[in-house]
């Protein structure tokens, strides 16, 4: 016998599988139509030679673009070059799988040259489709979350930087997207990793975390103290944001780079940390 409140979570799976398997598709017209309106959104504050024409109408669009310009935009030739903007017409984003993905949305990826969608240190953002839960959540939660980012204690949440929406017109549907920072990244002028990164959900053993235990052991991976602490600072102030709006953080993205450095004791890493932790921990929502 179910009692009411299996009964809601039953029903409330069932809804969000449905709404997953519904989930349209961005076809390459899509893809190109994103791609031009990232395009237009990074060429703001780039200085220009040329005399301003009058803006072109574009498919889609960005939402919420004021709120999210004062952490988009400081990345705006670094997008410029990804994205491909110089060319005409402006290649379209590429699909991206991703392993053990569990959410059935679609990843995106830059297409402008040098970018490999199954090198992540080929693009510094990802795109991810949102679904229905996400598109209600994001207007009254972005101009709480974009502020966070730009706290001086930093931020372990990865970095939302743009609402993308391709609206819906007779023969195609609405298609909506977030761009994220891609916290696969291999960190400047460090080594490819050996290790995918490891997707930690602490509901249970998933593939990801049994990877991890075969990889390190029980004991797991040790940061320096003065790294610990400043992840902590910045850990304590997301956390109170999340508290606040009452949400979860699931999903915890470990990503570990070697450092070139020989293996040290523990003890001997607390005296005298170094410049660079060993682990680079992002939690995403």
């Amino acid at each position: 016998m179910w009692d009411a409140q299996q009964l809601v979570l039953l029903l409330s799976s069932l809804r969000v599988s449905q709404s997953l398997s519904n989930s349209p598709a961005c076809s390459s017209e899509c893809r190109q139509a994103l791609a031009e309106a990232l395009c237009a959104e990074v060429l703001v504050p780039l200085p220009t030679d040329q005399e301003e024409e009058a803006p072109v109408p574009l498919r889609a669009r960005l939402m919420l673009a004021e709120e999210f310009r004062p952490i988009l935009q400081p990345r705006a030739a670094e997008l410029y070059n990804e994205l491909g903007c110089e060319a005409q017409p402006v290649p379209p984003l590429q699909p991206k799988g991703v392993d053990d993905g569990k959410s059935a949305m679609s990843f995106l990826v830059p297409g402008g040259p040098g970018v490999q969608p199954h090198d992540a240190g080929t693009y510094s953002i990802i795109i991810k489709q949102l679904n229905a839960q996400d598109m209600q959540l994001l207007p009254s939660l972005v101009p709480q979350l974009v502020p966070r980012y730009l706290q001086a204690e930093g931020s372990l949440l990865a970095r939302f930087l743009g609402w993308l929406r391709d609206p819906p017109a007779p023969g195609r549907f609405q298609f909506d997207a977030i761009v994220m920072e891609n916290v696969a990244r291999p960190p400047p002028g460090g080594a490819s990793s050996p290790w995918k990164t490891f997707d930690m959900k602490g509901i249970r053993l998933y593939p990801h975390e049994m990877r991890f235990g075969r990889e390190f052991g029980k004991r797991g991976l040790h940061v320096a103290a003065v790294h610990a602490d400043t992840h902590s600072v910045a850990l304590r102030g997301d956390l109170a944001l999340l508290t606040a709006r009452k949400l979860v953080d699931y999903s915890f993205l470990v990503n570990v780079f070697p450092s070139g450095a020989p293996p040290r004791p523990c003890a001997q890493m607390q005296a005298n940390p170094g410049p660079t932790p060993t682990p680079t921990p992002s939690p995403y929502p």
